[in-house]
């Protein structure tokens, strides 16, 4: 079924969820990539002091409920997803997935690469920081919970899972069998500037 073809009976929903910080260039561009499928799209940024706890999650509960709820594809960008997935799996969803350059490692590279303070992640863990990131923001037991899900919806096909070699904020190293495509290029949490979007549109297509 085409998407676009059923536009004109009911305009479909897309929730694009934002990661640490808001794409609003990006984002618009993508609005127009999914209005020409016949979506219409809302954004929804979180609080990050929430979004980069695991222990703070429960209080997107509501935010992630309309989320889930609400819309018929799910579009999450870097960490957005990290309130979603686990209630999406518990809520036994079927609602397609899309989980855009997700973060999927809790380390001081990414943590630094995440805040401007260094241009990659590829730099050596400082037990501190790690330390307060596996006890304040993810835990691994989360962490461990969260990869399973992840490789979980994407065998079942329930989730497009996509990432960039040239993404300097993810370090995605030794997770490549989580993923369905990993671009050559495309920058952490801004893919279709540089890359096809029909590999979305694909995906959505063999889910009808």
């Amino acid at each position: 079924q085409d998407f676009s073809s059923t536009a004109v009976i009911y305009m479909k929903r897309v929730a694009v969820v934002n990661g640490a910080a808001r794409q609003k260039r990006y984002n618009k561009f993508l609005e127009a990539k999914y209005r020409d499928m016949g979506f219409t799209m809302k954004e929804f940024t979180f609080n990050p002091m929430l979004l980069f706890s695991c222990h703070l999650h429960k209080y997107l509960d509501k935010t992630v409920h309309d989320i889930i709820e609400n819309h018929d594809v799910i579009h999450c960008e870097s960490g957005g997803y990290f309130p979603i997935i686990h209630p999406y799996v518990d809520r036994n969803c079927n609602k397609p997935l899309i989980l855009e350059c997700p973060v999927l490692k809790s380390s001081t590279g990414t943590l630094l690469a995440g805040l401007n303070l260094s241009k990659t992640y590829d730099v050596k863990d400082n037990a501190v920081i790690q330390k307060a990131l596996d006890t304040f923001s993810f835990t691994p037991s989360w962490t461990e919970k969260t990869l399973k899900a992840v490789a979980q919806l994407k065998e079942s096909n329930q989730a497009l899972v996509l990432a960039s070699a040239a993404d300097t904020v993810s370090d995605n190293r030794g997770k490549e069998h989580l993923f369905h495509h990993h671009f050559s290029k495309g920058a952490h949490g801004r893919l279709f500037f540089d890359n096809d979007f029909n590999i979305v549109k694909d995906f959505l297509e063999k889910r009808q």
